[in-house]
């Protein structure tokens, strides 16, 4: 009957009750406290006693009405429910940044004053700055979320449930640090991340930023789906807490996540995609500068490709600055030829970044710093006849240097663009060689050696690789570095070496395979002739035998002299009864010697295994 009398008066706006705003107080909570001291049961039971036949309730009249003075009232932070007409305590923040539907809450906090505080009420608030803990916005026991309509701030509305029983759980470090960030400004302090953000540069910045995780980019950053739920806001909250701990290096580890994720591409747009717009469009205010000088300054020391002119959003000193080159700027300021950069970073004698685009065109580019180091390079290049003068031989040894991959050219004449061979100095180091002084031992010149021992197919190249790893000696009349054309061998010990190389080796010629097989010279030929012993042809010692072809010979083949001797009979006595015919002989193709398919030799006439075999 109270409340009933009270709202047919000529004064509607007496409350028995006039609790006072606590400093940085929701508003919304506060009517909740309201109505809840004066025993109304809802917000909207409060609405409608004030109401009257208005369809709004006056929010100045109600505060003059309970002795509440214009400066009190500015204590409370939040939005009210729609029917009070007031913006006034939302302190410049807009609306649609607050919770409307449901309320957060620190149990620690309401156990100690049973208030509601303002900065709960923004979505992306998460985080208890006095605990450090998580905020709560369910009912430990049923589970449900509690709406602002019930005046109780202390009591579930669903099960009557004590709300500041519940366990909170505590909060990282980092996002602790960015909740009190984010609400420095609200409660009258300054925080020491980022002080030029206020409460809504932080809003911004954690709605724009909040998504990105990892290389996956949003599609609709800023636009965050169901962001009154305490877990969205957490999630956004850690984000953006990462990026910013230790700064700038785990927001340069993100934008290193993001450039190595993707196919590389000369566009930084393509490349960093919805981040660069946010960076440059939604976030382009100067409080916002320190994001664009961090990514500014990853692109000056990772960026594989140009920053130029074209990026209208950069600095003019960030693009001044950059410090990696096109191919014609490097060959510009170098005085170069492009073709001569091109295969010397080829050979990766410097760093160099390309890019192969979809049309199958290769981008490049090249550090500023490196420009020094190639000109270097450059003045230190021989061609073919510079080096063969250099090493003391001729042009045909540098070339089979080169086949053999002991000196390792820029380029060649196959290269497009490239008149002669390109040859570094510095491939040829190796090629000088220390020398032990002159020890009265007879002694051969290397180039000698290569002029007349007539060396074979590959014995050259251990022959330099002998002398490289020391293996060989070289001698000269004084101890000093000596390139390879003018050192001097000990030529019993070269001959000794050759010879040991050639019996490794697993290619024969002719004349040693028949020493292998026991036959004679002109057999070996005549069977090599004919295709029955295969061979291979060299540039240098012409036609030779493996010793694979041997014995796959003597496994195939057998002598008649070979069963003769098994039997104990003479090779004649013996032609005459074997009704098999040879495959070679003097009555069949002019050969001295006849053989036999071993197929067609059964094995009780013929030991097989008492052949001449070679080891392979």
């Amino acid at each position: 009957m109270s409340n009933v009398l009270i709202k047919h008066q000529e004064n509607r706006l007496d409350l028995l009750i006039r609790p006072r705003p606590i400093l940085n107080e929701s508003a919304i909570g506060y009517l909740s406290r309201v109505a809840e001291r004066n025993c109304l049961a809802s917000l909207q039971a409060l609405g409608d006693l004030y109401r009257g036949d208005q369809n709004f309730i006056d929010w100045d009249s109600f505060f003059k009405s309970i002795g509440v003075s214009d400066q009190v009232m500015q204590y409370l932070f939040g939005p009210l429910p729609q029917s009070w007409q007031v913006t006034s305590t939302l302190r410049g923040i807009a609306a649609v940044e607050f919770n409307h539907l449901y309320r957060r809450w620190c149990p620690l906090c309401i156990q100690g004053e049973a208030y509601f505080r303002g900065v709960w009420g923004l979505k992306i608030s998460c985080i208890c700055i006095n605990h450090a803990c998580y905020l709560i916005e369910c009912c430990e026991q049923c589970k449900k979320d509690q709406s602002w309509q019930c005046s109780n701030v202390s009591v579930c509305m669903h099960c009557g449930a004590a709300l500041q029983k519940a366990a909170p759980q505590a909060a990282s470090s980092m996002m602790v640090t960015l909740q009190r960030a984010l609400v420095a400004n609200l409660i009258g302090t300054r925080s020491n991340l980022f002080p030029q953000l206020d409460t809504n540069g932080w809003l911004r910045l954690i709605r724009y930023l909040g998504q990105f995780n990892g290389a996956k980019l949003p599609q609709r950053p800023g636009q965050i789906s169901g962001l009154h739920h305490l877990d969205v806001a957490k999630e956004c909250m850690h984000n953006v807490a990462h990026l910013l701990t230790n700064w700038p290096q785990n927001f340069e580890l993100f934008l290193q996540a993001i450039q190595t994720s993707i196919i590389p591409t000369s566009s930084l747009k393509k490349t960093f995609g919805v981040l660069y717009r946010v960076l440059y469009f939604h976030l382009r205010d100067d409080k916002f500068q320190f994001l664009r000088d961090a990514f500014e300054h990853y692109l000056h020391q990772h960026w594989w490709g140009i920053v130029c002119k074209r990026n209208r959003a950069f600095k003019p000193t960030t693009i001044t600055a950059h410090p990696r080159l096109t191919l014609k700027q490097a060959a510009k300021q170098t005085g170069l030829a492009p073709s001569l950069i091109r295969h010397l970073s080829t050979s990766n004698l410097i760093d160099k970044n390309h890019i192969n685009l979809p049309s199958g065109r290769q981008v490049s580019s090249f550090h500023q710093a490196d420009l020094p180091h190639l000109e270097a390079l450059a003045k230190d290049l021989l061609n073919l006849q510079t080096t063969a003068q250099y090493l003391a031989v001729s042009e045909r040894l540098v070339r089979e240097f080169i086949t053999a991959k002991i000196i390792h050219p820029l380029a060649i004449l196959k290269h497009a663009n490239m008149a002669n061979w390109i040859i570094p100095r510095q491939q040829l180091q190796h090629l000088c060689l220390k020398c032990i002084p002159n020890q009265d031992k007879d002694l051969i010149s290397f180039s000698g050696i290569v002029k007349y021992w007539r060396l074979r197919e590959g014995e050259m190249v251990h022959l330099i690789k002998a002398l490289i790893s020391g293996e060989l000696s070289a001698f000269d009349v004084s101890n000093h570095s000596v390139v390879i054309g003018s050192v001097k061998l000990d030529k019993a010990a070269a001959k000794e070496w050759l010879w040991a190389l050639r019996k490794s080796l697993n290619a024969v010629s002719i004349d040693e395979a028949a020493k292998l097989m026991g036959i004679k010279q002109q057999v070996a030929y005549h069977l090599v002739k004919v295709g029955l012993i295969q061979s291979i042809q060299t540039k240098q010692a012409g036609k030779q035998i493996t010793k694979e072809a041997i014995a796959a010979f003597n496994h195939k083949y057998v002598a008649l002299s070979v069963i003769a001797e098994q039997q104990q009979t003479s090779s004649s006595a013996l032609l005459k009864t074997l009704k098999v015919k040879p495959v070679t002989g003097p009555l069949i193709d002019g050969s001295r010697q006849y053989f036999y398919l071993r197929k067609h030799i059964t094995p009780r006439k013929v030991n097989y295994e008492s052949q001449v075999k070679v080891s392979t």
